[in-house]
């Protein structure tokens, strides 16, 4: 059993009991029916992506508020040269996280080139953060070649999967997008669907 199906089971036992308990009051139970269709129906659609969303990204719609050391959050280029997020061109900076072996990742590619042939670079810089993993050979010119292999332009940096900073960032599960405002906030953390609504709420088109 999931935890998604938890709070149906729940609220499905204390329907019963009302039920049970009060049966010679109709509208009682009537109401406690009618409660329990609207929640089922809004899990059945929205619900479960919110909640969905908060089991693999630790929150429901991805917005945060955190504030982490800029000068450890350190990437490599695709020239091998280090680069701090304070170095990356973008009021509005938008990394996402990917790794070779991860199937989804390479589903939501096209979509991030989409966004980043969309994107007002003054404005927002979007980049592909490739996690390689030394251990099979990859380095960082690992997300290059892959992106290229398959038809993407946008700029891709590069960190070891074995990196604590990935950690630091609660980078738990890829893909996964995250958002830093001017002053180098993280001010989300979550799916590249969420991450593109989160952006237009800002009037920063994406």
């Amino acid at each position: 059993m999931s935890l998604l199906d938890l709070p149906c089971r729940w609220l499905a036992i204390i329907v019963a009991y009302f039920c049970y308990r009060w049966q010679n009051y109709m509208i009682r139970l009537f109401s406690l029916v009618i409660l329990y269709l609207i929640f089922a129906f809004w899990l059945t659609f929205e619900g479960f992506d919110l909640w969905v969303h908060k089991l693999n990204f630790g929150t429901f719609t991805g917005k945060v508020i955190e504030d982490v050391a800029e000068n450890d959050i350190v990437f490599t280029n695709e020239l091998g040269e280090k680069k701090s997020i304070n170095q990356l061109h973008g009021e509005y900076i938008v990394l996402d996280f990917w790794f070779t072996g991860c199937r989804i990742c390479f589903d939501t590619m096209p979509n991030f080139q989409k966004l980043y042939n969309l994107s007002n670079s003054n404005k927002v810089g979007l980049f592909s953060v490739c996690c390689y993993n030394e251990k099979q050979g990859e380095d960082y010119l690992t997300g290059r070649k892959v992106l290229s292999e398959r038809g993407y332009d946008y700029p891709v940096l590069s960190i070891n999967i074995k990196d604590p900073l990935l950690q630091n960032l609660g980078v738990s599960a890829m893909p996964m997008v995250l958002i830093f405002n001017s002053e180098r906030k993280l001010i989300f953390r979550g799916s590249l669907e969420y991450a593109e609504d989160f952006m237009k709420d800002f009037k920063c088109k994406i």
